[in-house]
């Protein structure tokens, strides 16, 4: 029998998660929690000149063709429960969500958000591989509230549980698989989307993507609208870190472009936990808006100027080509690592981009809305 606090075993977890929903898998590290943050930084700058934004990709979510609905998408549905709380485990062409909030309306649309989502990951910068579906669907968690997530970190995380427990909202993806619990209004679609691109990038690139762009596309990624019950990807249908970005511009804190490109989320997680904190701080949500921008300014500024570089390079990573200061990505490479990707790939020359970053970033400031 298994002791208390003792992590459980895998033969207890798949006697409860079914499925192989708790197969092992080479483990791919933290990779973004929608509200965590990386490195803080005592320098700041000010948002200088206006500047222009590009027009971003808008993608309307592809629907199977015949019949209409969310319901569409679910190929099986079983009941699944964990603790006293009652749900479904239902699978869909490329996932098997296990789901146990008692918010009807949210439950039956997320089938066909996650699979709109994953389509949106396929397009929205360069055109990406599918994740391997069958037999082994992406594994997706989304538990009715934080105590239960708590309790199925541990589970699932045994003695790395407290470093995800220190996450103040919202999610985690590891090894393939994302763990997410219900938010108020619609942030839960915002957090699946976030947390849904880590979990596909760590399924299918063979290269780990750098941070600052790991994080800047999970947070793009998460702007949506609803028309009826189909999601449409829109990155600046995204309030929240546009109110995040404008609170950190006008209080000086913006970071260097260096300091952005070499930030860890983990870092700031570790920093956070050991200083007490549980709940997102300021930097920390700092952070993310900050690279959600900067994702946009690689996609969108200029009418695009970026962009055919970021493409190479997210297709660079996808397929195991990833270069590093001219060398082939490896695995152990230390600090300077995320700016040299972005020399590579982007332009070496950062105190030009620096300009033009801070200038596109009041200009989605004085944009609104």
């Amino acid at each position: 029998m298994r002791r208390a606090g003792e992590p459980a075993r895998r033969s207890d977890l798949a006697r409860r998660f079914p499925h192989r929903a708790i197969a092992p898998r080479a483990r791919r590290g933290l990779r973004g929690c929608r509200g965590l943050a990386a490195g803080r930084c005592p320098l700041a700058v000010a948002v200088l000149a206006a500047g222009c934004a590009g027009t971003p990709q808008v993608v309307p979510a592809r629907e199977p063709t015949g019949r209409p609905g969310p319901a569409e998408w679910v190929q099986s549905s079983a009941p699944w429960s964990f603790g006293a709380r009652g749900g479904r485990v239902l699978t869909t062409p490329h996932y098997r969500l296990y789901i146990s909030t008692e918010d009807a309306r949210l439950a039956a649309r997320l089938p066909g958000f996650f699979e709109a989502a994953l389509a949106h990951y396929r397009a929205a910068v360069t055109p990406l591989p599918a994740p391997p579906s069958l037999p082994e669907r992406l594994e997706a968690f989304v538990l009715g509230d934080r105590a239960d997530w708590e309790r199925l970190t541990v589970q699932l995380m045994g003695e790395r549980a407290g470093l995800y427990r220190r996450i103040g909202r919202g999610g985690y993806a590891w090894g393939g698989r994302s763990v997410i619990y219900a938010q108020p209004g619609t942030d839960t679609f915002a957090v699946a989307a976030h947390e849904g691109w880590h979990q596909y990038t760590q399924r299918v690139f063979a290269h780990r993507l750098p941070p600052w762009l790991d994080e800047g596309l999970a947070t793009y990624m998460e702007g949506h609208r609803w028309e009826g019950e189909r999601p449409v990807f829109d990155p600046r249908h995204n309030p929240e870190r546009l109110a995040q970005l404008r609170g950190v511009a006008q209080e000086g804190r913006l970071l260097p472009l260096g300091t952005l490109l070499n930030a860890s989320p983990q870092g700031i997680l570790e920093s956070e936990g050991s200083a007490g904190a549980t709940a997102p701080t300021a930097d920390a949500l700092g952070y993310y808006a900050q690279a959600w921008a900067l994702a946009r300014f690689l996609m969108e500024a200029d009418n695009g100027r970026h962009r055919e570089g970021l493409g190479r390079l997210v297709a660079d990573a996808a397929a195991g080509r990833l270069r590093v200061g001219g060398a082939p990505w490896r695995r152990g490479l230390g600090p300077g690592v995320g700016l040299s990707v972005f020399a590579g790939y982007i332009g070496p020359d950062l105190d030009g981009a620096q300009r033009d970053y801070l200038e596109f970033v009041r200009g989605l400031i004085e944009a609104g809305p």
